[in-house]
């Protein structure tokens, strides 16, 4: 057991980083994987090793402030060892450096997956955004029904500025097999984040030019999820999210659309 679940770490390991919860919370795995880890991972067993397997898709938009939507797959790889170190394509890859009661933090890795032009015909004439390996620290505190999360993170290369997140949800149970999460999140990028996704120095495609006079909040959103446990260890997740881009992300030229949308499903497995 231990060999398989090594062998699916070593496959899985750069698939997991690409997990970064970028402005607008609706194009990573981070947010679109939320609802399937949040009542997920049992730390009352006996064994080292916990954590889920499986998968789904999502439909979300093309790229952040986009108004058109694509189909994409999402890969759940989930696992922790001794409650310490954890790696996850939906919290990166990290540390659990302090755990008790309902508080913990710690550093992580994550990966911030960047921008193609390619992507869209309305990003043509628009400089690549490089992926990246993002460092930083997170957050979690849990009280009751009530969760409040929040990370910060540094892009190495690629954008190169900082992003900051802050989520706030609580959950209940709908009857003895499902859950309900309901939540409010918003992010704070820097000047080199926003520069890197919504500056626009070339006029054209129906976009005027735009640089952005700095950092700050850049998008307010909200989201429900449903578990549904079929079993003890097999369940499925759905989530909406609706996000609004505001400040320079909203003004910005790059951005067709403020409000961006996210469903998706999750099939998974605890082990």
């Amino acid at each position: 057991m231990l060999k398989a679940i090594a062998a699916a770490l070593i496959i899985a390991f750069s698939a997991s980083l690409a997990v970064a919860a970028n402005v607008g919370g609706t194009r990573s795995y981070e947010s679109q994987l939320s609802g399937a880890t949040d009542t997920a991972i049992d730390s009352s067993g006996q064994s080292d090793w916990r954590g889920i397997i499986g998968g789904g898709l999502g439909l979300t938009p093309e790229f952040i402030g986009a108004n058109d939507y694509e189909i994409s797959a999402l890969p759940l790889f989930d696992v922790e060892w001794r409650g310490a170190y954890f790696l996850s394509t939906q919290r990166g890859a990290g540390l659990n450096l302090y755990r008790r009661g309902g508080l913990k933090f710690g550093p992580r890795l994550t990966y911030d997956r960047g921008r193609d032009s390619s992507e869209s015909t309305f990003l043509a004439g628009l400089p690549d955004v490089d992926a990246t390996i993002e460092v930083g620290a997170f957050l979690e505190t849990l009280n009751g029904p009530w969760r409040f999360k929040s990370d910060l993170r540094k892009g190495l290369s690629g954008h190169e500025g900082f992003v900051a997140s802050f989520d706030l949800a609580v959950g209940g149970r709908l009857n003895d097999r499902a859950n309900l999460i309901l939540g409010g999140v918003t992010h704070y990028a820097s000047k080199d984040y926003t520069k890197a996704y919504f500056d626009s120095t070339v006029a054209g495609a129906g976009r005027a030019v735009f640089l952005s006079d700095g950092g700050g909040f850049s998008d307010v959103g909200g989201y429900a999820t449903v578990v549904h446990n079929f079993s003890e260890r097999v369940f499925l997740s759905g989530v909406i999210r609706g996000t609004i881009l505001i400040g320079n992300a909203a003004d910005s030229p790059v951005s067709q659309s403020d409000g961006q949308y996210f469903f998706g499903t999750v099939f998974g497995y605890r082990f």
